[in-house]
């Protein structure tokens, strides 16, 4: 009863969106998904920006490409909606 009283009146414990074997389920297909991505793009592509060129396996492309993605969608976030 103490920790009844101790709650403000009107504010309600907030719960948390999804269960926590569901997000463990999500987790685990996810990760499943992403190794075969991986395991599928591993032949060694060339890459040529103006006049260099590099070779590197297309998952590693794949990621710096997800990576820059990443950091401009966060630099250019609005700053209205933290």
């Amino acid at each position: 009863m103490a920790e009844e009283m101790e709650q403000k009146p009107g504010k309600k414990k907030k719960r948390p969106l999804l269960g926590k074997k569901v997000r463990n389920w999500i987790a685990a297909i996810v990760s499943v998904l992403v190794l075969i991505v991986v395991f599928q793009n591993t032949s060694s592509i060339e890459v040529r920006v103006l006049f260099w060129k590099w070779p590197m396996p297309q998952v590693v492309l794949m990621l710096l490409v997800f990576l820059c993605g990443t950091l401009l969608g966060y630099v250019l976030r609005r700053k209205d909606n933290p």
